[in-house]
């Protein structure tokens, strides 16, 4: 998986959540969705079960006020959320083997900070021989070092919010080969120090969507609520 727009040559578009703007997330529907508007990565959330299941889901809780961490799998497989069941890892893995489309799978595992999330998921990734299109992503860059030491061939991401004072040795720090900034927090500054250390640079455009600012700072991913409109916009601005 190549990440830097000076190797790729133009600017990589990741689908948030699969495609949350024309889908449920984080369904079945979101990833058909972004892989249909032509999006070169989808993230995805990912929690583990009590009983070692890995599911596709973003918030640490359901509507109803339950845990994702503290149930089953058989009882994850009778929620339905806003009219579909839930996703599980296997099927998505399953789902992409053969798809011209990678995977950013978000590992969530605040409120306790389990390891056994980040080496699971990587675990079943090495299992389906997808090392090559999947990348890990965490705010917990301890838990994507974890996954670095255990598999230097997998690509890793840092969510960073604000701007810190290092950015580079940061990364550097976790190993990562990419960071995901704010689109507010982002400028060329940043942009090029990363570069200059070999580090990619992903903006979140999912709040209020302007894809002139990656495009003006040199990113090389743009994640987005829906990859057809980024796709689009990104296309004009870049014949400007």
């Amino acid at each position: 998986m190549e990440l830097l727009r000076s190797v790729t040559g133009h600017i990589l578009i990741e689908g948030h959540r699969g495609a949350e703007g024309v889908a449920v997330e984080n369904t079945r529907q979101a990833i058909e969705a972004g892989y249909a508007a032509g999006a070169d990565l989808l993230e995805l959330d990912v929690q583990r079960t009590v009983d070692g299941e890995l599911v596709i889901y973003h918030s640490y809780q359901l509507p109803d006020g339950r845990w994702i961490r503290d149930l089953r799998t058989t009882d994850l497989r009778a929620v339905i959320y806003k009219g579909h069941g839930l996703l599980f890892l296997e099927e998505v893995l399953e789902w992409v083997r053969d798809k011209s489309i990678g995977l950013s799978l978000d590992i969530k595992n605040g409120f306790g900070f389990d390891p056994r999330v980040f080496l699971d998921t990587l675990s079943r990734v090495e299992a389906h021989k997808l090392v090559d299109k999947v990348m890990l992503i965490g705010w917990d860059h301890a838990g994507l070092l974890l996954c670095k030491k255990h598999n230097p061939d997998i690509k890793t991401c840092a969510l960073i919010r604000g701007r810190p004072v290092d950015i580079v040795q940061m990364a550097q720090n976790a190993r990562v080969d990419a960071v995901n900034l704010d689109a507010d927090m982002t400028t060329s500054v940043e942009v090029d120090a990363l570069h200059q250390a070999g580090i990619a640079v992903v903006t979140a455009e999912v709040i209020s969507p302007d894809f002139s600012r990656p495009v003006k700072v040199g990113a090389d991913v743009v994640c987005c609520k829906d990859p057809g409109a980024a796709r689009a916009a990104i296309s004009v601005l870049s014949l400007d």
